[in-house]
């Protein structure tokens, strides 16, 4: 289910209208050192909008 649908359909229990963009993702993450970590874990009910772009080139650095 989107995320704005269930904003619709719930509006008190949906925290967000649409998912974080990976400009976002990057301004969140870019002084977390993702680069030297061996696990990361990205916790909540959401769509990993966060943890996919700003792990992008250190998922590509495990094959």
């Amino acid at each position: 289910m989107s995320i704005t649908r269930e904003f619709l359909r719930r509006p008190r229990l949906t925290g967000a209208i649409a998912p974080s963009s990976p400009t976002l993702a990057q301004a969140m993450t870019c002084g977390l050192g993702l680069e030297g970590a061996e696990v990361v874990v990205e916790l909540g009910p959401g769509t990993g909008a966060i943890t996919g772009p700003s792990c992008g080139d250190w998922l590509r650095g495990l094959d």
